[in-house]
Protein backbone atom coordinates (compact mmCIF):
# COMPACT_ATOMS: atom_id res chain seq x y z
CA UNK A 1 0.00 0.00 0.00
CA UNK A 2 1.14 3.60 -0.66
CA UNK A 3 0.16 6.89 0.69
CA UNK A 4 -0.35 9.92 -1.37
CA UNK A 5 -1.10 13.33 0.09
CA UNK A 6 -2.49 16.24 -1.90
CA UNK A 7 -1.67 19.23 -0.34
CA UNK A 8 -3.73 21.41 1.44
CA UNK A 9 -7.23 21.25 0.58
CA UNK A 10 -10.71 22.30 1.75
CA UNK A 11 -10.30 25.91 3.73
CA UNK A 12 -6.52 26.20 2.57
CA UNK A 13 -5.98 27.24 -1.07
CA UNK A 14 -1.80 26.79 -0.90
CA UNK A 15 -0.17 28.92 -2.90
CA UNK A 16 -1.75 31.40 -5.42
CA UNK A 17 -1.24 32.57 -8.43
CA UNK A 18 -4.07 34.90 -10.00
CA UNK A 19 -6.53 32.47 -9.69
CA UNK A 20 -5.05 29.37 -9.89
CA UNK A 21 -4.57 27.48 -6.59
CA UNK A 22 -1.84 24.99 -5.18
CA UNK A 23 -4.65 22.42 -3.54
CA UNK A 24 -6.42 22.46 -7.20
CA UNK A 25 -3.02 21.34 -9.01
CA UNK A 26 -2.38 19.34 -6.49
CA UNK A 27 -4.88 17.16 -6.02
CA UNK A 28 -5.10 16.57 -10.00
CA UNK A 29 -1.21 15.44 -9.76
CA UNK A 30 -2.10 13.02 -6.51
CA UNK A 31 -5.23 11.22 -8.87
CA UNK A 32 -3.34 11.02 -11.78
CA UNK A 33 -0.37 9.47 -9.71
CA UNK A 34 -2.24 7.02 -8.19
CA UNK A 35 -3.93 6.46 -11.37
CA UNK A 36 -1.00 4.44 -12.32
CA UNK A 37 -0.05 3.25 -9.00
CA UNK A 38 -3.39 1.23 -8.84
CA UNK A 39 -3.43 0.67 -12.50
CA UNK A 40 -0.01 -1.06 -11.65
CA UNK A 41 -1.34 -3.07 -8.98
CA UNK A 42 -0.26 -0.84 -6.04
CA UNK A 43 -3.51 0.52 -3.96
CA UNK A 44 -3.02 3.79 -2.56
CA UNK A 45 -4.32 5.79 0.58
CA UNK A 46 -5.15 9.62 -0.33
CA UNK A 47 -5.56 11.96 2.62
CA UNK A 48 -7.87 13.28 0.37
CA UNK A 49 -9.70 12.89 -2.70
CA UNK A 50 -11.91 16.14 -3.57
CA UNK A 51 -11.47 19.19 -2.23
CA UNK A 52 -13.45 18.40 1.18
CA UNK A 53 -11.23 18.06 4.49
CA UNK A 54 -13.24 16.62 7.55
CA UNK A 55 -11.13 17.93 9.78
CA UNK A 56 -10.98 21.34 11.43
CA UNK A 57 -9.89 24.22 9.23
CA UNK A 58 -6.50 24.45 11.69
CA UNK A 59 -3.18 24.19 10.60
CA UNK A 60 -1.88 22.29 13.19
CA UNK A 61 -4.71 19.85 13.50
CA UNK A 62 -5.04 19.37 9.87
CA UNK A 63 -1.52 18.30 9.63
CA UNK A 64 -1.62 16.53 12.58
CA UNK A 65 -4.91 14.57 11.15
CA UNK A 66 -2.84 13.86 7.74
CA UNK A 67 0.28 12.12 9.58
CA UNK A 68 -2.10 10.36 11.86
CA UNK A 69 -4.01 8.86 8.31
CA UNK A 70 -0.24 8.13 7.37
CA UNK A 71 1.09 6.10 10.13
CA UNK A 72 -2.12 3.99 10.78
CA UNK A 73 -2.63 3.66 6.86
CA UNK A 74 -0.54 0.21 6.81
CA UNK A 75 1.35 2.19 3.89
CA UNK A 76 4.84 1.18 2.96
CA UNK A 77 5.65 5.42 1.65
CA UNK A 78 4.64 8.94 2.37
CA UNK A 79 4.86 10.71 0.08
CA UNK A 80 3.34 14.71 0.27
CA UNK A 81 2.73 16.70 -3.34
CA UNK A 82 3.09 20.72 -3.24
CA UNK A 83 3.79 23.53 -5.30
CA UNK A 84 6.26 25.89 -4.47
CA UNK A 85 5.62 29.37 -2.65
CA UNK A 86 3.65 31.42 -4.81
CA UNK A 87 6.26 34.50 -5.14
CA UNK A 88 9.16 33.57 -7.62
CA UNK A 89 12.50 35.50 -5.94
CA UNK A 90 15.06 36.03 -8.36
CA UNK A 91 13.84 33.76 -11.20
CA UNK A 92 12.86 30.85 -8.77
CA UNK A 93 11.77 27.60 -10.61
CA UNK A 94 12.07 24.07 -10.67
CA UNK A 95 11.19 20.81 -8.52
CA UNK A 96 12.42 19.39 -5.25
CA UNK A 97 12.11 16.86 -2.48
CA UNK A 98 12.37 17.07 0.73
CA UNK A 99 12.58 14.52 3.37
CA UNK A 100 14.57 12.85 6.23
CA UNK A 101 17.71 12.71 4.27
CA UNK A 102 19.55 10.43 6.74
CA UNK A 103 16.92 7.67 5.95
CA UNK A 104 18.56 5.17 2.60
CA UNK A 105 14.24 4.72 1.63
CA UNK A 106 13.89 8.02 1.44
CA UNK A 107 17.67 9.03 -0.63
CA UNK A 108 16.34 5.98 -2.37
CA UNK A 109 12.74 7.42 -3.34
CA UNK A 110 13.95 10.72 -3.83
CA UNK A 111 16.93 9.80 -5.81
CA UNK A 112 14.16 7.71 -8.26
CA UNK A 113 11.72 10.10 -8.40
CA UNK A 114 14.03 13.10 -9.60
CA UNK A 115 15.84 10.96 -12.22
CA UNK A 116 12.59 10.00 -13.85
CA UNK A 117 11.57 13.82 -13.68
CA UNK A 118 14.76 15.05 -15.10
CA UNK A 119 13.95 12.69 -18.08
CA UNK A 120 10.91 15.28 -19.14
CA UNK A 121 13.26 18.55 -19.53
CA UNK A 122 10.00 20.36 -17.86
CA UNK A 123 12.21 22.37 -15.34
CA UNK A 124 15.40 22.78 -13.13
CA UNK A 125 16.12 20.05 -10.36
CA UNK A 126 16.56 22.21 -7.00
CA UNK A 127 17.63 18.69 -5.51
CA UNK A 128 17.11 17.04 -2.27
CA UNK A 129 16.07 19.12 0.52
CA UNK A 130 16.99 18.03 4.01
CA UNK A 131 14.10 18.28 5.89
CA UNK A 132 16.16 19.09 9.62
CA UNK A 133 16.90 22.75 7.31
CA UNK A 134 13.17 23.61 8.06
CA UNK A 135 11.50 20.91 9.72
CA UNK A 136 8.04 20.12 7.96
CA UNK A 137 5.16 18.94 10.16
CA UNK A 138 4.31 16.19 8.12
CA UNK A 139 7.56 14.64 7.81
CA UNK A 140 9.25 14.63 11.21
CA UNK A 141 6.21 13.27 12.80
CA UNK A 142 5.92 10.46 9.84
CA UNK A 143 7.04 6.50 10.73
CA UNK A 144 6.82 5.76 6.94
CA UNK A 145 9.81 6.83 4.75
CA UNK A 146 8.22 10.14 4.09
CA UNK A 147 8.84 12.55 1.30
CA UNK A 148 7.52 16.22 0.35
CA UNK A 149 7.77 16.90 -3.54
CA UNK A 150 7.51 20.55 -4.56
CA UNK A 151 6.27 20.26 -8.38
CA UNK A 152 7.66 23.73 -9.75
CA UNK A 153 6.56 27.11 -8.98
CA UNK A 154 2.93 28.75 -9.42
CA UNK A 155 4.67 32.15 -10.13
CA UNK A 156 6.81 30.54 -12.78
CA UNK A 157 5.28 30.87 -15.80
CA UNK A 158 6.68 27.63 -17.52
CA UNK A 159 6.35 25.76 -14.07
CA UNK A 160 2.72 26.91 -14.02
CA UNK A 161 2.01 26.24 -17.64
CA UNK A 162 3.37 22.57 -17.58
CA UNK A 163 1.38 21.72 -14.66
CA UNK A 164 -1.75 23.02 -15.87
CA UNK A 165 -1.51 21.18 -19.45
CA UNK A 166 -3.39 18.28 -18.75
CA UNK A 167 -1.09 15.79 -20.94
CA UNK A 168 2.00 16.95 -19.68
CA UNK A 169 1.04 16.85 -15.71
CA UNK A 170 -0.30 13.21 -16.18
CA UNK A 171 3.16 12.65 -17.85
CA UNK A 172 4.93 14.26 -14.66
CA UNK A 173 2.56 12.33 -12.77
CA UNK A 174 3.32 9.15 -14.56
CA UNK A 175 7.33 9.96 -13.65
CA UNK A 176 6.34 10.14 -9.90
CA UNK A 177 4.45 7.16 -9.59
CA UNK A 178 7.61 5.13 -11.78
CA UNK A 179 9.82 6.53 -9.11
CA UNK A 180 7.78 4.98 -6.19
CA UNK A 181 7.28 1.87 -7.97
CA UNK A 182 11.02 1.56 -8.36
CA UNK A 183 12.01 2.36 -4.93
CA UNK A 184 8.95 -0.26 -4.08
CA UNK A 185 11.08 -3.18 -6.14
CA UNK A 186 14.38 -2.30 -4.87
CA UNK A 187 12.96 -2.65 -0.95
CA UNK A 188 10.85 -5.82 -2.08
CA UNK A 189 14.50 -7.44 -3.01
Amino acid sequence: MRKLQSAHGGYDAGSTYENIYEKDVTLALVKDIGTRLEANGYPVVYTRDSDEVPWPGNEVEDLTERVRISNESGAKLFVSIHTNAAEVVNGSYGYEIWGKMKEDTVVSLSKNILTELDTLGYSQNRGLKDQNLSPIQVLQNNKLPSILIETGFLASENDRLYLMDETKRKVFADKIADGIMKTLAEEEK
